[in-house]
């Protein structure tokens, strides 16, 4: 929504000027490392190596498509712990569990009707990415999902889905842009784990999965100062999600979820100043028993909250230097297996890094980031001393 209430700053612009200088390919190559080390000093290596690709094409002057896509490689490398009839523990190095592939591939459409308040957009996920995995490769899929750990492709194939959104947003005044919206996605059966059996003449049982479809709700404020050296801005959205399904069985229920974004920035003489809050709540999520008629049970979600403070400089106008600071705090997720309660969460994460974008030409850029990542986290009942550093390379041609 911040994109068109931005960019609704006074009652009428040139929509010649709306997707100005978005047409263009971008091309990344991003390489994340964390190492978990749990109580009894064992380490969980967990790496990914990701290229994302995107590109931008201005249809029209209202009308834009974007495509995103990435190869992707991720690994995940863990002892296997053995315990003795003594009592004594022992560590055995494993090789790695491996998963890569292509992710899947989104088609967006944005559409900003002539009275320049109604934006419309929508889209399709197209399922080019891994789905039914094997066992190692779920193994690989449960880090990468970690979201304290913030890997760049979280996921792999999540088959085909559809969303369709509409923001209607108005100038209140000169500095301040009014916005509201709502949302839809649908989304479509697939398989996302391969059952392994041990009599392999047997037919492998199917897992048909059915994630529950998400309807949203948002609104949304931007306002600037006269100087224009004050921005801020706030966007809050609430979703609700309808039941998950295996073999047309509902199972699982997502907890209805509010997310808040707030975002303040401050010119500083020839420094640029962004303070950003992100805050999710959720409700309880739903697990739902074999017995239809029996009332599903409710385990507690987590509550995240992520702050984040950046600062730009641009010497002589030749490039831009950003220093980042990133604070997670996420309380812990709870869902049954077998009969223990498991907790996922519980993240304390302090991360800091730089980047530096060059631009070579009018048309085209380059830019260099590093970061790294201290703190806790929760996987599945085990805490974990969590240390990272990601390294990118960028390069953005405007055509």
């Amino acid at each position: 929504m911040n994109n068109l209430i931005g960019q609704l700053k006074g009652p009428k612009y040139d929509e010649r000027l709306l997707f100005k200088n978005v047409r263009g390919l971008n091309l990344s190559f991003v390489s994340q490392t964390w190492k978990l080390t749990d109580s009894s000093d064992n380490n969980t290596d967990v790496t990914q190596v990701s290229t994302p690709i995107s590109t931008s094409i201005p249809i029209t002057n209202r009308l834009l498509i974007t495509i995103n896509s990435s190869l992707v490689t991720s690994k995940s490398k863990a002892p296997e712990v053995v315990v003795d009839t003594s009592g004594k523990t022992t560590s055995l190095d494993q090789p790695a569990n491996e998963m890569e592939g292509m992710s899947d591939t989104r088609v967006s459409l944005s559409y900003v009707a002539p009275n320049d308040k109604l934006w419309i957009n929508g889209g399709i996920n197209l399922p080019t990415g891994i789905k039914k995995l094997s066992t190692d490769q779920f193994k690989v899929s449960k880090m990468i999902s970690q979201a304290g750990l913030g890997f760049r492709v979280p996921s792999t194939g999540q088959g085909v889905n559809t969303n369709l959104g509409l923001t209607y947003a108005y100038s209140y005044s000169r500095r301040i842009v009014l916005g509201f919206g709502a949302s839809g996605t649908f989304k479509s059966t697939f398989e996302p784990v391969q059952i392994d059996i041990l009599d392999t003449s047997a037919a492998k049982p199917k897992v048909d999965y059915n994630p529950g479809e998400e309807f949203s709700f948002n609104s949304g404020v931007n306002y600037i100062s006269v100087n224009k050296d004050q921005r801020f801005s706030s966007d809050v959205t609430f979703s609700y999600y309808l039941p998950d399904q295996i073999n047309e069985k509902n199972t699982f229920q997502t907890g209805a979820r509010i997310n808040g974004l707030f975002l303040f920035s401050q010119k500083f003489g020839p420094t640029n100043n962004l303070a950003l809050l992100k805050a999710r709540f959720r409700l309880k999520n739903k697990i739902f028993s074999s017995d239809s008629l029996n009332t599903p049970t409710e385990y507690p979600s987590a509550t995240q909250l992520e702050f984040q403070y950046n600062i730009s400089w641009s010497p002589a106008q030749i490039f831009t230097i950003n220093g980042s600071l990133e604070y997670k705090f996420h309380t812990e997720d709870q869902f049954p297996l077998g009969d223990k309660i498991m907790k996922t969460g519980n993240v304390n994460m302090l991360n800091y890094g730089v980047d530096i974008t060059y631009p070579v030409t009018d048309w085209i850029v380059i830019m260099l980031a590093t970061k790294l990542g201290n703190g806790k986290l929760v996987v599945e009942g085990t805490e974990y001393n969590a240390s990272g550093v990601d390294f990118g390379f960028g390069l953005k041609v405007s055509l």
